[in-house]
């Protein structure tokens, strides 16, 4: 009768410590694993599932932007994960708190020909939403293909990858987008004494004081950084310094 005590006992406590552990989510019985991107940007996510179905499932989480880390946390919520995806990676809100420099210590090729203009093209005087300007090759510079070329464009509060336009040759361009407003008439490619005309709209308007920098990556050759800064009183046409 004691041992059947004890045997009783010990399998009431293994119970107890099962139901304990399922509770708190130490009971694994499945995980799956998706990640998409590539170097520069990109997601991956673990999927961890418990013994019971109505546990709710945790997630790991990574997300990097431009190959740094701006996400890596574990054991969270799938509201918290969805939370992330809108804060840094889904196109209609514009990646948050992320500082974000160029680290190419390779000469470019690129160099801007007369002024940077920040355009306000709603007319309300209340923010820039294009920033225009002309690129040549630098003395001694090698051609650049803009077919391939991207578009990093960054502020205080985040960075964002813009997409080229469709077409990539055009007068003006969307939220989120960049164009060659003028000089690509026979191909892409920046060579000898050409000149293009850019056109950059990134997603969230550019604030009075607000200083920016857009970075040209070439797939060959080294990066160019265009930083400026928006003036204090905008107007439908403004130089940036």
């Amino acid at each position: 009768m004691g041992n059947n005590k004890i045997s009783l006992l010990v399998l009431s406590l293994l119970f107890l410590g099962i139901i304990v552990s399922t509770s708190c989510g130490c009971i694994e019985t499945d995980s799956k694993s998706e990640q998409v991107g590539d170097t520069d940007l990109g997601v991956a996510v673990v999927e961890h599932e418990y013994v019971f179905g109505f546990m709710e499932s945790k997630y790991d989480a990574r997300i990097w932007v431009m190959g740094a880390d701006v996400v890596d946390v574990q054991g969270i919520t799938e509201s918290e994960l969805e939370g992330y995806l809108d804060q840094y990676v889904r196109a209609n809100s514009p990646p948050k708190t992320v500082v974000y420099t160029p680290v190419s210590t390779e000469l470019s090729s690129l160099e801007v020909i007369g002024d940077v203009s920040g355009l306000d093209t709603d007319g309300e005087g209340v923010a820039v939403d294009t920033i225009r300007f002309t690129v040549g090759l630098a003395a001694g510079g090698s051609p650049v293909n803009f077919s391939s070329a991207q578009m990093v464009f960054s502020t205080r509060d985040g960075v964002e990858i813009l997409k080229q336009s469709s077409p990539i040759t055009s007068e003006t361009t969307t939220a989120g987008h960049w164009t060659i407003a003028d000089g690509a008439f026979d191909d892409l490619l920046l060579e000898g004494n050409d000149t293009f005309t850019l056109c950059v709209m990134p997603t969230t308007a550019l604030p009075a004081n607000q200083q920016f920098n857009l970075e040209i990556r070439p797939s060959v050759g080294g990066s160019f950084a265009l930083i400026r800064t928006v003036p204090a009183k905008i107007h439908e046409v403004n130089i940036l310094n």
